[in-house]
């Protein structure tokens, strides 16, 4: 087979605006969803995909001082692929519809 040559997009995608986010816990993310559409071969996807991880950044914001990122987590999108979404616990769901806590922001 040929290598590569596919083109990985790498332009952040924030939330807006920034999610409260309470100390251990989950929130869904307004507006959170991307759509991609992949012209290729399934194999091609998924190699691609092994060898391209998503990268999901996490920062606090402040209006008083200058972002911080507090963490990187990469998902490996291969491993998602054929398996069902879940929707978020009881607890993330009440958290998310809190006000209050110090902002996080995805990008």
């Amino acid at each position: 087979g040929g290598g590569g040559g596919g083109v990985v997009c790498s332009r952040p995608v924030r939330s807006s605006p920034p999610v409260p986010l309470p100390k251990h816990g989950e929130v869904s993310l307004p507006k959170g969803g991307c759509v991609y559409d992949f012209v290729c071969a399934p194999a091609a996807l998924l190699d691609t995909l092994a060898h391209e991880p998503l990268l999901v950044e996490l920062w606090h914001t402040d209006k008083y001082a200058a972002d911080s990122l507090l963490g990187i987590a990469t998902v490996d999108l291969a491993e998602l692929i054929g398996v069902s979404p879940r929707a978020l616990g009881r607890t993330a769901a009440a958290a998310g519809g809190g006000g209050g806590g110090g902002g996080g922001n995805s990008g």
